[in-house]
């Protein structure tokens, strides 16, 4: 099981994790099927481990953690190692990404307040 964060060295996960695993096994347990019987199984003897990339950060505030891992998601191509176009500390990118996915959310399709949120910046009046 990987584990993806913003800051870069090895934070005390352990009972994250742990926490983690023993919910997806019960999960895959409470299928009914042979193969989730398996699944939970072999969940429960996974390791974990945090991915190490080079645009995590020394900022423990955990700010971007979102962002960092949805940049992260949206370039991933398949392969073991690969460049998002992150950099270490590059705080203006994160604002600029977190910008991009906030007006992304807003007028997607299946938010159901983006018809409301068009017509008041249409009318020119303020969204609140």
């Amino acid at each position: 099981m990987d584990l993806i964060d913003w800051v870069e060295g090895f934070p005390s996960y352990c009972n994250l994790m742990k926490n983690l695993r023993y919910a997806f096994a019960h999960v895959m347990g409470n299928q009914g099927s042979v193969q989730g019987n398996l699944l939970k199984k072999d969940i429960m003897n996974m390791t974990s481990c945090l991915l190490p990339f080079d645009w995590q950060s020394t900022d423990a505030a955990h700010e971007y953690c979102e962002i960092s891992l949805m940049r992260h998601m949206e370039a991933y191509m398949g392969v073991k190692k690969w460049d998002c176009g992150l950099k270490k500390n590059d705080l203006l990118t994160m604002d600029k990404l977190a910008s991009k996915y906030c007006v992304d959310i807003i007028k997607s399709d299946i938010n159901e307040a983006s018809v409301i949120i068009d017509k008041k910046i249409k009318g020119k009046t303020r969204v609140s």
